[in-house]
């Protein structure tokens, strides 16, 4: 029924209803299909014309090896996101190319909450880690990653870089060129002087 209608019109249609209207043409033609079999409609005063966010705290703290954080395995992760092996080796590829700049926790009741950001736009990506380290909820600012169970790559790649640090205790993250000291090659030769004339 929603196949021919242009996108505009999709977006309209689920802004009345009160649903995401964030995302690929696909995801919202399902989104108003499964809004019809289950007769979900969101009153007016109920509306908002935002993606739904998650609530996040208010301070974070840079994540390094003495961070205690739930134990997550990729086992896990491969759960949360139902990747395949081979993209799960993809995403693997993009982590260890260095495409994390930071990444922030914060400990809130039983949960753990990961802030990551990206060295490409849109960089922030938000986890939700429970106790026994399952993946709760995570957001992205991409349009992938919209609403609060996003499944985009950028969340992947932090949920990897996590489960790095528990493992391995580090992290591996994008580095500029003024991180490093440069290093200056001193030669074993010794300077002799020079003899008077």
């Amino acid at each position: 029924m929603y196949c021919n209608w242009r996108i505009a019109e999709l977006k309209d249609e689920l802004k009345k209803r009160g649903a995401s209207f964030i995302g690929k043409k696909d995801e919202l033609i399902e989104r108003l299909e499964l809004n019809d079999q289950n007769n979900i409609y969101v009153s007016p005063e109920c509306r908002t014309d935002e993606d739904p966010k998650m609530k996040l705290p208010k301070t974070y703290q840079a994540l390094n090896s003495d961070t205690i954080l739930p134990p997550l395995d990729k086992t896990m992760i491969r759960h949360y996101l139902g990747y395949t092996e081979k993209k799960m080796n993809n995403i693997m590829q993009l982590y260890e190319s260095r495409i994390l700049l930071t990444v922030k926790s914060s400990i809130v009741c039983d949960n753990t909450y990961i802030k990551g950001t990206m060295k490409t736009l849109p960089n922030e990506v938000d986890v939700v880690l429970n106790k026994s380290g399952n993946p709760e909820a995570s957001h992205c600012k991409c349009p992938a990653g919209s609403g609060t169970n996003a499944l985009c790559k950028h969340v992947a790649v932090l949920l990897f870089g996590v489960e790095n640090m528990v493992r391995d205790k580090f992290i591996l993250l994008h580095e500029d060129c003024t991180q490093n000291l440069p290093k200056i090659n001193l030669s074993n030769k010794s300077v002799k002087p020079k003899k008077p004339i």
